[in-house]
């Protein structure tokens, strides 16, 4: 089985965004042939995760974009999404918890079930 170097992996990792299967095609090995040689290289695994920082970047600008450009379903997705429209109030989710993120503590005020009325 081919075993895929340094020198030939390191420049498709940014061609293909970080994209292993992409890359493992390019080569003509499998998708664990390049995983293995990314874990035995610290300077590929770090091309790697900066591969994939970088594209995301890149996708959230695009959205960015999008959404200043009036596509609803962007506008949409980030204030669902956005962790400062979140503070707004803008997401269809809440998580609540009691002191110091405990459970919460459920107390019935004038309740019919707690009643002394016969």
């Amino acid at each position: 089985m081919k075993k895929a170097s340094i020198n030939e992996v390191l420049p498709l990792i940014e061609l293909h965004n970080g994209n292993i299967a992409a890359i493992a095609r390019h080569l003509g090995v499998s998708r664990v042939t390049i995983y293995k040689r990314i874990s035995e290289s610290r300077q590929l695994a770090d091309a790697l995760n900066d591969a994939r920082q970088t594209f995301v970047d890149e996708v959230e600008s695009a959205l960015y974009n999008n959404a200043l450009e009036g596509n609803v379903t962007a506008q949409i997705f980030i204030l669902k999404a956005h962790p400062i429209a979140k503070e707004r109030g803008w997401s269809e989710r809440s998580e609540l918890t009691g002191r110091d993120g405990g459970a919460l503590r459920v107390e019935y005020v004038n309740d019919w079930r707690h009643t002394d009325i016969q």
